[in-house]
């Protein structure tokens, strides 16, 4: 499943594609949640989440949204950009490559990927001291 992506932001280094793609879960998801939703028209023409009266869900419903469940939950600075750089971080965790990274990330330059990359290596040379076997030694 891919949901058509509607907003590019110029001078931030990336611009969204043509599609978001969703993973089997998400999709799963988004199926249901459709399913359920009342007042379906023809396809492709409503948005997929809607606040109460009806109309479009925006980017500042979506962050005051996150804003108050990062409080309930006691998470400060949640913000809907946070998502992007956690997927970012974890896809390359995952053994993503950077080259994909960006292609997912609608980025334009392997430059901002890189900023990824460098939390990623992080982790490991964090790893790689936390978890040596020559620590374990007993000589």
């Amino acid at each position: 499943m891919w949901i058509q992506a509607t907003t590019t932001r110029a001078g931030a280094g990336y611009t969204f594609g043509p599609a978001s793609f969703l993973g089997d879960r998400a999709r799963k998801a988004i199926w249901r949640y459709l399913a359920q939703r009342p007042g379906k028209g023809p396809e492709g023409t409503l948005p997929l989440f809607t606040v109460q009266g009806g109309g479009r869900f925006t980017r500042r419903n979506l962050h005051q949204l996150l804003q108050r469940l990062g409080d309930r939950a006691g998470v400060a600075g949640v913000h809907p950009h946070r998502f992007r750089h956690t997927f970012a971080i974890n896809f390359l965790r995952n053994g993503g490559n950077i080259f994909e990274l960006k292609a997912i990330l609608g980025h334009e330059s392997l430059h901002t990927v890189q900023n990824y990359l460098r939390l990623a290596e992080a982790d490991i040379e964090t790893a790689g001291r936390t978890r040596s076997p020559a620590d374990r030694w007993k000589l």
